[in-house]
């Protein structure tokens, strides 16, 4: 499904054969008012902040330019990103069960 995801999103061949074989590790925190998400893999890292409900500019893994919006929803962060012209959108739910992200 992931490969499915990737390929839908406009990921080359080469990104989608790299992204099927990592496992990123991803570090949230949150000082004042600003959320960081921190992702960490073998390939590439990124490293975005933002405040919540406040549209920002990201760049994902695979370079796409996004514009982003970040909110909770029964207490589970939302990301929804949309490409700059229009023609991908991507929402991701992050949700902390236990000690699990």
């Amino acid at each position: 499904k992931f490969d499915e995801y990737m390929q839908a999103m406009g990921a080359s061949f080469f990104l989608r054969k790299i992204g099927n074989r990592l496992t990123p590790v991803q570090k949230i925190s949150v000082e004042n008012d600003t959320v960081k998400i921190d992702t960490v893999t073998t390939f590439k890292s990124t490293s975005v902040s933002f405040k919540l409900n406040e549209q920002f500019d990201e760049k994902t893994m695979d370079d796409k330019k996004v514009k982003s919006l970040a909110t909770l929803e029964g207490g589970k962060l939302v990301i929804v990103q949309n490409t700059e012209e229009g023609k991908f959108r991507s929402r991701m739910t992050r949700s902390v069960e236990g000690d699990v992200l």
